[in-house]
């Protein structure tokens, strides 16, 4: 973490003689001051895969993370639900809304509160509410919140492709029920990654071997959470094909069906560390072009499967950029 103004985040130090034979560099000043250091105070070396020194306070040292408030008067209301879980990822603890009306603040609070893991309103008045992180980040392992992100994306998908099958509604409905644990789970791991580039959490509680797989991890975690979105859009389409009375094209159907086989093949692949010679995650399935004489809802259900396969290309992507980066570091 840089001290606030400071636009310098590196500097040359000279490797000191220290007591005759130790080496030693001294701490930059401002570091010192930001964690009150004292002479005795312990700091914890790590050693990066690369052979890179990271030094840090220890978790006693760090502040709890910071309280903000966010202004709400006069905001769009999408871009206020965007400020406020950009503040949770970051790792804010303590989230306080103000100057915005009642009825706003009603509507954050039921929508937050349902997406968002561990975020509450614990304090309100008329015009302000304070959101609460009471999320604990060692509750849920960073690859095991990964897993099942994938792995109830990976179910809607097939529950989606079930209720267009077999003409049931209900299936349909239990997909987009479930989209909120998806988000859940992604913003989740989001704060993780975000914690853990800002020295919040160490890398090897990941599980991970460097900093460079952390942006590649967030972006698949991203993919895996449109992938879902647009389970619902599937579902949500499908229902209104079932409530009219119309079927759904079978060309159009086995190919959702070939999308959803390829997602959960590079999914699996991501989160069980698929063999990096695997050349078949790249097999994807040809998109569907041309039909003709399609309804609204089968044209969106379409666009929705091409999206579908073009997010698992990603992942598929991520799987080799991770292989890369472990025999980077003599991993493989």
């Amino acid at each position: 973490m840089v001290e606030p103004g400071r636009t310098k985040q590196y500097d040359l130090r000279s490797v000191l003689l220290y007591g005759g034979r130790a080496l030693a560099i001294t701490l930059p000043a401002w570091w010192v001051k930001q964690f009150n250091l004292k002479p005795g105070d312990k700091l914890e070396v790590r050693v990066a895969r690369d052979g890179s020194l990271i030094l840090a306070p220890p978790a006693g040292f760090r502040e709890d993370r910071m309280e903000i408030e966010i202004n709400g008067k006069n905001k769009n209301y999408n871009y206020l639900v965007k400020e406020i879980m950009a503040a949770y990822t970051v790792g804010f603890k303590k989230i306080r809304v103000a100057n915005t009306d009642r009825a706003v603040l009603r509507r954050l609070k039921k929508l937050l509160e349902t997406v968002v893991l561990g975020l509450s309103v614990l304090d309100e008045s008329d015009n302000t509410a304070t959101f609460y992180s009471i999320t604990d980040l060692h509750s849920i392992g960073f690859m095991e919140a990964l897993k099942q992100e994938f792995k109830v994306a990976n179910r809607m998908l097939k529950l989606s492709i079930e209720g267009l099958a077999d003409r049931k509604g209900d299936v349909l409905e239990t997909v987009v029920e479930t989209d909120t644990v998806v988000d859940k789970l992604y913003l989740y791991i989001a704060r993780i990654l975000t914690s853990t580039l800002l020295g919040e959490k160490r890398l090897e509680e990941l599980g991970l071997v460097s900093y460079a797989e952390i942006p590649i991890l967030y972006l698949s975690a991203k993919s895996i959470e449109r992938v879902a979105d647009h389970a619902v859009i599937i579902a949500s389409n499908g229902s209104k094909l079932i409530a009219d009375g119309r079927k759904i094209s079978e060309e159009l159907l086995d190919v959702l069906g070939e999308a959803a086989d390829y997602f959960s093949r590079t999914g699996r692949a991501l989160v069980y560390n698929g063999p990096p010679g695997d050349q078949d995650l790249f097999r994807a399935p040809e998109e569907l072009m041309g039909l003709e004489g399609l309804s609204l809802e089968e044209a969106r259900i379409l666009d929705s499967t091409r999206r579908i396969i073009r997010y698992s290309l990603d992942i598929a992507e991520s799987v080799v950029e991770l292989n890369i980066i472990r025999k980077a570091l003599g991993m493989d």
